[in-house]
């Protein structure tokens, strides 16, 4: 019988065959011929099968590396300076202005007043509420009220003067003592101001149009005290005295 390059016979070995011997050999034949092939080509056909699989397995496995979580905090540059913000699933728990020291600086702020969370990529929200941040900081006149805050941890004095301060459009002021008009007692100008001092989400909370009796800047308990305040209003178009900072 004769045999092909690879050890199998040929076909025209065959041929010389004839009756039930022939057909028998020939189903032999057959089979032979695939196993061979199964086999020689196998580990190649399982590594074009698992090829894709292992492909996709790895994106996911870089794409989750790299995707947004839940909680975290994350920072980020603006004409100021470098802020940050800290986001959980009800919404930002803390935003932070530039700390004088830099960006290192402002990271360990994050890390002393958030010690729980992780520096990570941001979430959708937090993603809209940096851009946000940026934008009004540039000048936009966007007054930030669709950013959602979580303030489970804020009492319901502070929540309730950092809502009317959430309503005074960019470019304007409002003095201590008009929000505690607005609470019902103008008393408590000492109070309100305390509660501004206290907000931990500057500047979509905008204590920096909070001003002092007379529109006097105030205290400012962001990096640059005073100063980053006025220059915040200056960006912003106000005029707390009738005419526009040297900033």
């Amino acid at each position: 019988m004769h045999m092909s390059d690879n050890g199998l016979p040929t076909f025209g070995a065959f041929e010389r065959m004839s009756g039930n011997a022939s057909k028998r050999r020939m189903k032999v034949w057959y089979f032979g011929v695939f196993g061979w092939y199964f086999c020689s080509s196998a580990e190649e056909g399982f590594a074009r099968l698992l090829a894709p699989r292992f492909s996709t397995l790895n994106h996911n496995a870089s794409m989750t590396a790299a995707s947004p979580v839940e909680s975290g905090f994350a920072l980020f540059p603006t004409t100021i300076g470098a802020c940050a913000l800290a986001w959980g699933p009800q919404g930002l728990v803390g935003v932070q202005l530039p700390e004088e020291r830099g960006e290192a600086a402002t990271r360990a702020r994050m890390h002393r007043r958030f010690p729980h969370l992780e520096e990570a990529p941001p979430s959708p929200r937090a993603q809209h509420a940096i851009a946000g941040v940026q934008a009004l900081l540039e000048g936009a006149t966007d007054d930030l009220c669709d950013i959602e805050l979580d303030m489970r941890g804020v009492s319901e004095f502070h929540q309730r003067v950092y809502a009317i301060a959430r309503r005074i459009p960019p470019g304007q002021t409002r003095t201590y003592g008009e929000v505690a008009e607005e609470l019902g007692d103008k008393g408590l100008s000492r109070a309100v101001g305390q509660a501004m001092g206290h907000n931990p989400f500057a500047p979509v909370v905008p204590c920096h149009r909070v001003l002092a009796a007379g529109n006097k800047p105030g205290g400012f308990s962001a990096g640059g005290g005073a100063l980053t305040k006025l220059r915040m209003l200056d960006i912003e178009g106000a005029t707390p005295n009738g005419t526009r900072s040297l900033f």
